[in-house]
Protein backbone atom coordinates (compact mmCIF):
# COMPACT_ATOMS: atom_id res chain seq x y z
CA UNK A 1 0.00 0.00 0.00
CA UNK A 2 0.77 3.70 -0.21
CA UNK A 3 2.37 3.65 3.19
CA UNK A 4 4.57 0.99 2.41
CA UNK A 5 6.19 2.49 -0.05
CA UNK A 6 6.37 5.39 1.36
CA UNK A 7 8.51 4.06 4.09
CA UNK A 8 10.85 2.16 1.60
CA UNK A 9 11.10 5.40 -0.05
CA UNK A 10 12.64 6.98 3.18
CA UNK A 11 14.72 3.94 3.46
CA UNK A 12 16.38 4.48 0.04
CA UNK A 13 17.04 7.97 1.22
CA UNK A 14 18.79 6.88 4.00
CA UNK A 15 20.80 4.32 1.96
CA UNK A 16 21.59 6.75 -1.00
CA UNK A 17 22.96 9.25 2.04
CA UNK A 18 25.30 6.79 3.19
CA UNK A 19 26.02 5.65 -0.63
CA UNK A 20 25.07 8.13 -3.15
CA UNK A 21 26.96 6.34 -5.93
CA UNK A 22 24.74 3.61 -5.50
CA UNK A 23 23.19 3.17 -9.38
CA UNK A 24 21.40 0.02 -7.78
CA UNK A 25 19.28 1.80 -4.43
CA UNK A 26 18.56 4.96 -6.81
CA UNK A 27 16.78 1.95 -9.36
CA UNK A 28 15.11 0.68 -6.15
CA UNK A 29 13.60 3.92 -5.09
CA UNK A 30 12.52 4.63 -8.36
CA UNK A 31 10.52 1.38 -8.10
CA UNK A 32 9.05 2.37 -4.79
CA UNK A 33 7.99 5.57 -6.31
CA UNK A 34 6.39 3.29 -9.63
CA UNK A 35 4.65 1.50 -7.54
CA UNK A 36 3.36 4.63 -5.54
CA UNK A 37 1.99 5.54 -8.89
CA UNK A 38 4.91 9.07 -8.89
CA UNK A 39 5.38 7.99 -12.39
CA UNK A 40 7.66 11.47 -13.02
CA UNK A 41 9.78 11.13 -9.57
CA UNK A 42 10.05 7.42 -10.55
CA UNK A 43 12.00 8.97 -14.12
CA UNK A 44 14.06 10.85 -11.63
CA UNK A 45 15.54 8.35 -10.02
CA UNK A 46 15.99 6.06 -12.75
CA UNK A 47 17.87 9.26 -14.60
CA UNK A 48 20.05 9.54 -11.61
CA UNK A 49 20.55 5.55 -11.72
CA UNK A 50 21.49 6.44 -15.48
CA UNK A 51 24.00 8.95 -14.85
CA UNK A 52 25.92 6.92 -12.39
CA UNK A 53 25.87 3.73 -15.00
CA UNK A 54 25.01 4.81 -18.61
CA UNK A 55 25.12 1.12 -19.74
CA UNK A 56 22.37 0.02 -16.88
CA UNK A 57 19.91 -1.53 -19.17
CA UNK A 58 17.13 -1.78 -16.15
CA UNK A 59 17.22 1.71 -15.62
CA UNK A 60 16.60 2.45 -19.33
CA UNK A 61 14.08 -0.16 -19.32
CA UNK A 62 12.12 1.06 -16.23
CA UNK A 63 12.39 4.61 -17.00
CA UNK A 64 10.76 3.83 -20.03
CA UNK A 65 7.71 1.56 -18.29
CA UNK A 66 7.25 4.97 -16.02
CA UNK A 67 6.89 7.22 -19.37
CA UNK A 68 4.57 4.78 -20.45
CA UNK A 69 2.39 4.67 -17.70
CA UNK A 70 2.30 8.78 -17.60
CA UNK A 71 1.36 8.80 -21.62
CA UNK A 72 4.84 10.06 -22.68
CA UNK A 73 5.23 7.45 -25.31
CA UNK A 74 7.30 9.00 -27.71
CA UNK A 75 10.17 9.38 -24.83
CA UNK A 76 9.55 5.77 -23.32
CA UNK A 77 9.82 4.81 -26.64
CA UNK A 78 13.39 6.54 -26.37
CA UNK A 79 14.15 4.98 -22.98
CA UNK A 80 13.47 1.56 -24.82
CA UNK A 81 15.41 1.88 -27.65
CA UNK A 82 18.49 2.88 -25.27
CA UNK A 83 17.66 -0.06 -23.04
CA UNK A 84 17.89 -2.42 -25.88
CA UNK A 85 21.34 -0.61 -27.19
CA UNK A 86 22.51 -2.59 -24.15
CA UNK A 87 20.56 -6.12 -23.73
CA UNK A 88 19.21 -6.17 -27.48
CA UNK A 89 17.62 -9.98 -26.79
CA UNK A 90 15.60 -8.98 -23.62
CA UNK A 91 12.42 -10.23 -24.47
CA UNK A 92 10.52 -7.54 -22.34
CA UNK A 93 12.39 -4.89 -23.67
CA UNK A 94 12.19 -6.08 -27.37
CA UNK A 95 8.24 -6.60 -26.55
CA UNK A 96 7.70 -3.05 -24.98
CA UNK A 97 9.34 -1.55 -28.55
CA UNK A 98 6.84 -3.42 -30.29
CA UNK A 99 3.84 -2.60 -28.29
CA UNK A 100 4.50 1.25 -27.94
CA UNK A 101 5.37 1.61 -32.27
CA UNK A 102 2.01 -0.18 -31.98
CA UNK A 103 0.26 2.48 -29.53
CA UNK A 104 1.90 5.13 -31.62
CA UNK A 105 0.07 3.89 -34.85
CA UNK A 106 3.65 3.08 -36.34
CA UNK A 107 2.47 -0.36 -37.59
CA UNK A 108 5.71 -1.49 -39.63
CA UNK A 109 8.08 -0.95 -37.25
CA UNK A 110 6.19 -2.69 -34.34
CA UNK A 111 5.59 -5.73 -36.82
CA UNK A 112 9.44 -5.93 -37.44
CA UNK A 113 10.36 -5.93 -33.83
CA UNK A 114 7.48 -8.55 -32.46
CA UNK A 115 8.88 -10.60 -35.61
CA UNK A 116 12.65 -9.93 -33.82
CA UNK A 117 11.29 -11.04 -30.86
CA UNK A 118 9.93 -14.19 -32.02
CA UNK A 119 13.30 -14.82 -33.33
CA UNK A 120 14.29 -15.31 -30.16
CA UNK A 121 11.12 -16.53 -28.40
CA UNK A 122 9.00 -18.11 -31.19
CA UNK A 123 6.45 -19.32 -28.26
CA UNK A 124 5.59 -16.12 -27.37
CA UNK A 125 1.79 -15.14 -27.18
CA UNK A 126 2.03 -11.49 -26.75
CA UNK A 127 3.84 -11.17 -29.60
CA UNK A 128 1.44 -13.08 -32.01
CA UNK A 129 -1.01 -11.15 -30.45
CA UNK A 130 0.57 -7.68 -30.78
CA UNK A 131 1.40 -8.34 -34.98
CA UNK A 132 -1.85 -9.82 -35.37
CA UNK A 133 -3.39 -6.58 -34.39
CA UNK A 134 -0.95 -4.44 -36.34
CA UNK A 135 -1.70 -6.41 -39.41
CA UNK A 136 -5.02 -6.59 -39.11
CA UNK A 137 -4.86 -2.58 -38.69
CA UNK A 138 -3.52 -2.45 -42.24
CA UNK A 139 -5.79 -4.86 -43.15
CA UNK A 140 -3.40 -7.25 -44.01
CA UNK A 141 -6.34 -9.94 -42.95
CA UNK A 142 -4.70 -13.27 -44.21
CA UNK A 143 -2.00 -12.28 -41.87
CA UNK A 144 -3.37 -11.23 -38.59
CA UNK A 145 -5.26 -14.28 -39.00
CA UNK A 146 -2.43 -16.63 -38.97
CA UNK A 147 -1.39 -14.50 -36.02
CA UNK A 148 -3.96 -14.59 -34.15
CA UNK A 149 -4.42 -18.84 -34.54
CA UNK A 150 -1.03 -18.93 -33.48
CA UNK A 151 -1.34 -16.85 -30.39
CA UNK A 152 -4.62 -19.09 -29.65
CA UNK A 153 -2.35 -22.23 -30.04
CA UNK A 154 -0.34 -21.02 -26.42
CA UNK A 155 -3.60 -19.56 -24.75
CA UNK A 156 -6.83 -21.19 -26.19
CA UNK A 157 -9.10 -19.14 -23.37
CA UNK A 158 -7.63 -15.70 -24.28
CA UNK A 159 -11.05 -13.89 -24.77
CA UNK A 160 -9.08 -10.54 -25.88
CA UNK A 161 -7.56 -12.73 -29.11
CA UNK A 162 -11.19 -14.60 -30.12
CA UNK A 163 -12.58 -11.26 -30.10
CA UNK A 164 -10.25 -9.80 -32.03
CA UNK A 165 -10.48 -12.73 -34.55
CA UNK A 166 -14.19 -12.53 -34.79
CA UNK A 167 -14.44 -8.96 -35.84
CA UNK A 168 -11.57 -9.76 -38.31
CA UNK A 169 -14.16 -12.37 -39.67
CA UNK A 170 -16.97 -10.51 -40.20
CA UNK A 171 -14.78 -7.44 -41.87
CA UNK A 172 -13.97 -10.44 -44.58
CA UNK A 173 -17.27 -11.43 -44.33
CA UNK A 174 -17.53 -14.88 -42.72
CA UNK A 175 -20.52 -15.06 -40.60
CA UNK A 176 -20.22 -18.18 -39.34
CA UNK A 177 -16.80 -17.89 -38.58
CA UNK A 178 -17.26 -14.25 -36.67
CA UNK A 179 -20.29 -16.51 -34.99
CA UNK A 180 -17.67 -18.80 -33.54
CA UNK A 181 -15.71 -16.50 -32.22
CA UNK A 182 -17.60 -14.52 -30.65
CA UNK A 183 -19.59 -17.33 -28.63
CA UNK A 184 -16.18 -18.36 -27.57
CA UNK A 185 -15.60 -14.93 -26.12
CA UNK A 186 -18.74 -15.57 -24.07
CA UNK A 187 -17.89 -18.07 -22.67
CA UNK A 188 -15.04 -16.81 -20.96
CA UNK A 189 -16.53 -13.19 -20.28
CA UNK A 190 -20.37 -13.85 -20.52
CA UNK A 191 -20.67 -10.42 -19.06
CA UNK A 192 -19.56 -8.87 -22.40
CA UNK A 193 -21.90 -6.21 -23.87
CA UNK A 194 -20.23 -4.95 -26.37
CA UNK A 195 -19.43 -8.80 -27.29
CA UNK A 196 -23.65 -9.71 -27.40
CA UNK A 197 -23.98 -6.50 -29.49
CA UNK A 198 -21.74 -7.55 -32.24
CA UNK A 199 -22.88 -11.37 -32.18
CA UNK A 200 -26.58 -10.11 -32.58
CA UNK A 201 -24.84 -7.83 -35.27
CA UNK A 202 -23.79 -10.86 -37.57
CA UNK A 203 -27.20 -12.92 -36.62
CA UNK A 204 -29.13 -9.68 -38.09
CA UNK A 205 -26.97 -9.50 -40.93
CA UNK A 206 -27.31 -13.61 -41.49
CA UNK A 207 -31.15 -13.44 -41.28
CA UNK A 208 -31.58 -14.71 -37.83
CA UNK A 209 -33.88 -11.86 -36.28
CA UNK A 210 -34.53 -14.27 -33.46
CA UNK A 211 -31.21 -14.76 -31.86
CA UNK A 212 -30.22 -11.24 -32.77
CA UNK A 213 -32.96 -9.95 -30.39
CA UNK A 214 -31.83 -12.74 -28.07
CA UNK A 215 -28.40 -11.50 -27.91
CA UNK A 216 -29.05 -7.44 -27.93
CA UNK A 217 -31.37 -8.66 -24.99
CA UNK A 218 -28.53 -9.98 -23.47
CA UNK A 219 -26.70 -6.99 -24.14
CA UNK A 220 -29.38 -4.92 -22.36
CA UNK A 221 -29.80 -6.70 -19.00
CA UNK A 222 -25.95 -6.76 -18.60
CA UNK A 223 -26.27 -3.10 -18.66
CA UNK A 224 -29.35 -1.52 -18.85
CA UNK A 225 -27.62 2.29 -19.98
CA UNK A 226 -26.12 1.02 -22.94
CA UNK A 227 -27.70 2.62 -26.04
CA UNK A 228 -26.05 0.56 -28.76
CA UNK A 229 -28.43 -2.80 -27.65
CA UNK A 230 -31.37 -0.21 -27.56
CA UNK A 231 -29.83 0.83 -31.27
CA UNK A 232 -29.37 -2.09 -32.65
CA UNK A 233 -33.01 -4.04 -31.22
CA UNK A 234 -34.36 -0.54 -32.89
CA UNK A 235 -33.13 -1.53 -36.51
CA UNK A 236 -34.44 -5.20 -36.22
CA UNK A 237 -38.31 -3.41 -35.79
CA UNK A 238 -37.29 -1.03 -38.10
CA UNK A 239 -36.42 -3.66 -41.06
CA UNK A 240 -39.95 -5.12 -40.28
CA UNK A 241 -41.27 -1.73 -40.72
CA UNK A 242 -42.79 -1.90 -36.98
CA UNK A 243 -42.55 1.95 -36.53
CA UNK A 244 -43.58 2.26 -33.12
CA UNK A 245 -41.76 -0.39 -31.75
CA UNK A 246 -38.06 0.62 -33.38
CA UNK A 247 -38.99 4.24 -32.52
CA UNK A 248 -39.70 3.20 -28.83
CA UNK A 249 -36.29 1.04 -28.71
CA UNK A 250 -34.26 4.16 -31.00
CA UNK A 251 -36.15 6.52 -28.12
CA UNK A 252 -34.32 4.70 -25.42
CA UNK A 253 -30.91 4.29 -27.29
CA UNK A 254 -31.01 8.28 -27.52
CA UNK A 255 -31.76 8.70 -24.01
CA UNK A 256 -28.33 7.01 -22.74
CA UNK A 257 -26.39 7.79 -25.67
CA UNK A 258 -27.36 11.29 -27.36
CA UNK A 259 -24.92 10.88 -29.93
CA UNK A 260 -26.84 8.24 -31.71
CA UNK A 261 -29.48 10.89 -32.67
CA UNK A 262 -26.85 11.75 -34.87
CA UNK A 263 -26.45 8.99 -36.55
CA UNK A 264 -30.00 7.10 -37.03
CA UNK A 265 -30.68 8.76 -39.95
CA UNK A 266 -27.41 7.36 -42.46
CA UNK A 267 -27.52 3.94 -40.66
CA UNK A 268 -31.73 2.98 -41.53
CA UNK A 269 -31.23 4.94 -44.53
CA UNK A 270 -29.66 1.28 -45.64
CA UNK A 271 -32.51 -0.44 -43.59
CA UNK A 272 -35.64 0.43 -44.97
CA UNK A 273 -36.44 2.96 -47.86
CA UNK A 274 -37.15 6.84 -47.47
CA UNK A 275 -41.14 6.72 -46.49
CA UNK A 276 -40.30 4.43 -43.75
CA UNK A 277 -37.43 6.37 -42.43
CA UNK A 278 -40.01 9.63 -42.39
CA UNK A 279 -42.38 7.84 -40.74
CA UNK A 280 -39.95 6.72 -38.30
CA UNK A 281 -38.77 10.39 -37.81
CA UNK A 282 -41.96 11.20 -37.28
CA UNK A 283 -42.68 8.75 -34.26
CA UNK A 284 -39.72 9.38 -32.51
CA UNK A 285 -40.48 13.05 -33.08
CA UNK A 286 -43.41 12.58 -30.47
CA UNK A 287 -41.69 10.53 -27.91
CA UNK A 288 -38.81 13.31 -27.30
CA UNK A 289 -41.53 15.97 -27.35
CA UNK A 290 -43.65 13.81 -25.13
CA UNK A 291 -40.21 12.89 -22.79
CA UNK A 292 -39.85 16.89 -22.23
Amino acid sequence: NTGQFSKAIAYYDLAIDESPFDYSCWHNKGLAYQMNQQYLKAVDCFDMAIAIKEDFHLGWYSKGNCLSLAGRLNDALDSYLEAAKYKPDDIDTLYNIANTYADLGDYMKAIAYYSHLLNFNPRHFGAFFGRGVCYDSLERYDEALIDYNSALVFNQNNWEVWYAKGDLLYNIDNNSGAIYCYRRVLELKPDYDECWVDLGIVYLDSGDTEKAMECFDSAISISPDYGEGYYNKSKIYIKQKDIKNAAHWLHLAITFDPSIAKDYEFDYGYLVDSKTLEELKTELEKLLKNQH
